[in-house]
């Protein structure tokens, strides 16, 4: 329904509000492997069901999104995660071409594989806004995001039983489509303190050598 999805995208950017309705989560805990301790929590991972139209809505404002970290250079290439055109092995190409010269050369090479554990579920709404306004956005699009971040809610599903919703006032949600993007430009200014080493990210995995 693309026309119900712009009508809907244009009313919440006037009124720079994400409808309530639209931000709850329903969550299906995965367990992640058979052989695995059914009763620990860290075992499981989450699948996030949201709103289509949601979903609808916040795929014309990743345009816009999109757009203004274009403009402003806030997609490093060294970033290779949630990018159109990059993939892993993509990102893998300069550090294997460091250690082929590395060896050439008879040096040695130190490297550090980094992983944010639960990236996406520990991303800090203040900061993240704080961060966006001070890359210059403003105006409808920073109220909109700030309105698709808050007030949002999630029910968790386990054997078909619901549970009664929650409120998150933390991380940016799973499975959205605004999300990625927003989690690059959270973590865009990491790039800009590794600056006496070589470092290659690829979504929340980093890979630091020299």
């Amino acid at each position: 329904y693309p026309n119900l999805c712009h009508l809907l995208s244009t009313s919440c950017f006037l009124r720079v509000c994400f409808r309530a309705a639209l931000k709850l989560v329903k969550r299906f805990p995965f367990l992640r492997r058979a052989i695995r301790l059914l009763s620990r929590i860290q075992n499981y991972r989450p699948i996030c069901i949201l709103s289509f139209l949601g979903k609808g809505i916040e795929k014309l404002f990743f345009i816009r999104l999109m757009s203004f970290s274009k403009k402003f250079n806030l997609l490093s290439p060294q970033q290779f995660g949630f990018r159109p055109g990059c993939s892993i092995e993509l990102a893998l190409i300069p550090l294997t071409e460091e250690i082929k010269q590395a060896i050439d050369r008879g040096l040695l090479m130190g490297t550090v594989f980094i992983d944010l554990t639960r990236a996406f579920d520990t991303i800090n709404h203040c900061i993240l806004l704080e961060k966006l306004e001070s890359f210059g956005m403003s105006g409808p699009l920073l109220s909109f995001i700030k309105s698709c971040l808050t007030n949002r809610s999630q029910m968790v599903h386990v054997n078909g039983n619901p549970s009664s919703p929650k409120f998150i006032n933390i991380g940016v949600p799973q499975g959205s489509i605004l999300g990625p993007l927003l989690f690059l430009m959270f973590i865009y200014d990491l790039l800009t303190i590794l600056t006496r080493t070589n470092c290659i990210l690829y979504a929340d995995d980093t890979t630091i050598f020299m």
